[in-house]
């Protein structure tokens, strides 16, 4: 692309081509630089990504919030960027790190972990002090036999065996952590300008745990998100923080370039001009909703980058060539978007049910030949539930008929005992994917709504949550799964039952 820039303007090519660049976005209605993407000498409001130092303690994509170097190693890599744009009235404010928050899936990992690490001392103190210091009640809900609680930190602990309440305190301190910390940085060099939060995926490599502990330290809250439905912001609603969307885009492979996904996908290039105007407008139809980054001004490469990525997400093409159809689509929308924000209102609660309840009983549930009806146990849900029979590969399947489009929380309900499944394996079908990651111990947690996750459904029966029975000598219980509109959900997380 550079090339085809330098021979599009010749000598002082840079130059010519940010003049009309800033030109171009100003005659298109766009009024600042999201991430990534801010040139050398170009005057324009713009983001600035502070991303995290390579030297941290990782944990995947993410890295040990408590380690006791965290903080200064942090400082250290952010003090000079900080000092540098204090007092750029350019500036609007910073993200941190990118699409990195922690799920379940890093409780996971630290658990593994021996007694050096910080995260996994900072697991056990706090589960000391929830379960009060007693250290007989942790090791048979935890299925160890550690000495003393140091002791434990040298111990491996099963994700499955850790209550659904403990993971979700766990990820929340460490998301105050983070946040804390990033804050207190920024606020020692720069008292200027707004913590944007960490442009989160709502849906992948993060929480509602996480993202929720983050809102008391954020000015607003970020996410890159790339879907056709504004809708995502209910996800968030309760909170009350100006909401960005750093990230997302429209695609054709009108052109022999690939899509972001399907949620993406247009048929045509005015089509990506359409949907830009209703997924925008959408957004600011809701008063918490401030801004958002189209990504991005060109498209990637034909051939791709190096990991594979060649996408049509461009206003321009590869030979400095806007797309005229969409172009024009989209400046006529920015033209009216203060307008639409003007007035926006808060949404109104749906007339529908906000929790879709299916029991075993009911139509929507199906399960394999070998389950079993039974009544033993009266921690239940409805009249009856059925168990596996100690049949291994045995799968149940809720399908929810939803009418609502929106997030959803996802909820299970079984009766505990010593002889239940450690770790029943879940599916869970979504708009836009399907998850494998989760499991559930059904040894503890008796009775309760058990929040599984929060995930994006669409108006149908298009999504489910399957059971799958793994052992031939445990029970596997499958009973009821509530699905809760996560904007009128008053819990989202484990819960007592109030039916």
């Amino acid at each position: 692309m550079t090339a085809n820039i330098m021979k599009k303007y010749g000598s002082d090519y840079e130059a010519k081509w940010e003049d009309i660049t800033k030109k171009r976005l100003i005659d298109w209605g766009f009024n600042a630089f999201s991430k990534w993407s801010k040139p050398n000498t170009v005057t324009f409001p713009y983001i600035m990504v502070l991303q995290d130092p390579p030297t941290l303690s990782r944990i995947d994509w993410t890295y040990d919030v408590f380690d006791p170097q965290a903080e200064s190693i942090i400082e250290a890599s952010l003090q000079p960027q900080l000092e540098a744009a204090a007092s750029d009235p350019w500036l609007i404010g910073y993200t941190y790190d990118n699409e990195a928050g922690w799920s379940s899936d890093i409780v996971a990992k630290v658990l593994a972990f021996g007694a050096e690490s910080p995260a996994k001392g900072s697991f056990v103190d706090l589960f000391a002090e929830r379960h009060n210091g007693n250290l007989a009640e942790a090791n048979q809900i935890l299925g160890t036999n550690a000495a003393s609680f140091e002791a434990l930190k040298a111990v491996p602990i099963s994700l499955s065996k850790v209550p659904a309440a403990d993971v979700s305190a766990y990820i929340q301190l460490a998301s105050r952590t983070f946040y804390s910390t990033i804050s207190t940085i920024i606020d020692r060099y720069d008292t200027n300008h707004l913590l944007l939060g960490s442009s989160i995926v709502p849906t992948w490599r993060t929480s509602l745990d996480w993202d929720a502990a983050s809102m008391e330290f954020v000015d607003a809250f970020s996410v890159d998100n790339y879907t056709n439905d504004p809708n995502w912001i209910a996800r968030y609603q309760a909170f009350g923080k100006p909401l960005l969307n750093l990230e997302y885009t429209f695609s054709t492979t009108e052109h022999g370039l690939s899509a972001v996904n399907g949620a993406t996908h247009v048929p045509t290039v005015a089509d990506r001009g359409l949907r830009y105007k209703a997924f925008t407008e959408g957004q600011l139809g809701n008063p918490l909703f401030v801004g958002s980054g189209w990504f991005s001004y060109y498209d990637q490469a034909v051939t791709g980058r190096k990991d594979g990525e060649n996408f049509n997400i461009g206003l321009l093409n590869q030979q400095d060539q806007p797309y005229a159809d969409m172009i024009a689509v989209m400046k006529t929308t920015n033209a009216g978007l203060e307008a639409v924000h003007a007035d926006a209102e808060v949404p109104t609660e749906p007339e529908e049910p906000l929790d879709i309840i299916v029991d075993n009983r009911d139509a929507e549930f199906a399960a394999d030949a070998g389950w079993v009806t039974s009544t033993y146990s009266a921690a239940r849900f409805g009249a009856d539930y059925v168990h596996s029979n100690k049949l291994a590969n045995k799968q149940a399947t809720w399908t929810p008929n939803v009418t609502v489009p929106g997030e959803y929380n996802v909820y299970m309900v079984w009766n505990a005992s010593a002889d239940r499944a450690a770790s029943a394996s879940l599916e869970i079908g979504y708009d836009g994917g399907i998850d494998t990651t989760k499991t559930v111990n059904q040894k503890t947690n008796g009775n309760l709504w058990v929040f599984i996750g929060t995930y994006p459904f669409e108006a149908g029966t298009n999504q489910y949550v399957k059971i799958k029975s793994t052992s031939t000598t445990e029970y596997t219980i499958a009973d009821a799964v509530k699905f809760s509109l996560a904007s009128a959900d008053p819990f989202g997380a484990t819960h007592a039952r109030s039916n």
